[in-house]
C-alpha cells in the first residue's frame, strides 16, 4: 500500500492547486462520501500549497459538487480543521440515547440538535486547544471505544481509523471498507490520463 500511495502523491503533485485540493478532499473523506462513515476530519494548511486559502475560496463549490456538509472546527493563521459529514447519518448517530448520555457528561445539551452539538464540539476544540475525546462520536466510532479511549482503562487491540478496544474483528472489517474507498480514488487518479478532480 505504501508504494501505491507514493505513486498517487507523485502524480497529484503536478495538479493545479484547485484539482489537488479537490482530490485530497475526496481521498481523505472517501468513506464519508461513500456513506460508510458518519464524518471525516481534514486539516488543511498553507505550507507547500495554500490549501487553507483555497478551501476558503472554493468550499461552497466543493460542498455542492461532492455533496457533503461541513463545519470548520478550528482555524489558525495557516491552517483550518474541517469536519466533513453526512447530515442524516450524523443526526441518526447523535439521536442514540446512550450517546446522548455520554455527551451530557461533556455538557452537551440534553436535546438532540445537530447544529447545537457541532457548535459545542467546535467550542471545545477552541477552548481546550487539543482534540476533545468525544470527537470520536462525531466521527462515527463505536461508543464503547470512545468511552475506553476517554477513560484510558483498557489495552488497545487495534489502531487504524480509531483505537479499537473491543470488537477487533468488526473494526478490522470497517477499516478495510474505508481503505477500499480510498483505493478507488487512488486507482481513479493513477489510471486517468487527465487530472481527476
Amino acid at each position: 500500500m505504501k508504494d501505491y500511495l507514493l505513486k498517487f502523491y507523485e502524480k497529484i503533485k503536478d495538479y493545479n492547486d484547485y484539482d489537488y485540493l479537490k482530490v485530497m478532499i475526496r481521498f481523505y473523506s472517501a468513506p464519508t462520501l461513500a456513506n460508510l462513515k458518519v464524518s471525516s476530519m481534514i486539516n488543511l494548511t498553507n505550507t507547500q500549497r495554500d490549501l487553507k486559502d483555497l478551501w476558503i475560496k472554493y468550499r461552497e463549490e466543493f460542498k455542492s459538487e461532492l455533496k457533503f456538509e461541513y463545519i470548520e472546527l478550528k482555524e489558525s493563521k495557516n491552517s483550518i480543521l474541517i469536519l466533513i459529514y453526512n447530515k442524516e447519518n450524523l443526526e441518526n448517530t447523535l439521536k442514540d440515547s446512550e450517546i446522548r448520555d455520554f455527551l451530557k457528561s461533556f455538557n452537551y445539551l440534553k436535546t438532540n440538535n445537530i447544529y447545537e452539538d457541532l457548535k459545542k464540539l467546535k467550542s471545545r476544540f477552541n477552548k481546550q486547544g487539543i482534540c476533545p475525546n468525544e470527537v470520536g462520536i462525531f466521527l462515527g466510532y463505536p461508543l464503547e471505544d470512545v468511552r475506553d479511549f476517554h477513560c484510558c482503562n483498557k489495552e488497545c487491540k487495534l489502531t487504524g481509523y480509531w483505537r479499537c478496544y473491543n470488537n477487533e474483528k468488526w473494526a478490522r472489517k470497517e477499516f478495510e471498507k474505508y481503505d477500499y474507498q480510498k483505493i478507488k480514488i487512488i486507482n481513479e487518479v493513477l489510471n486517468s490520463k487527465r487530472r481527476v478532480g
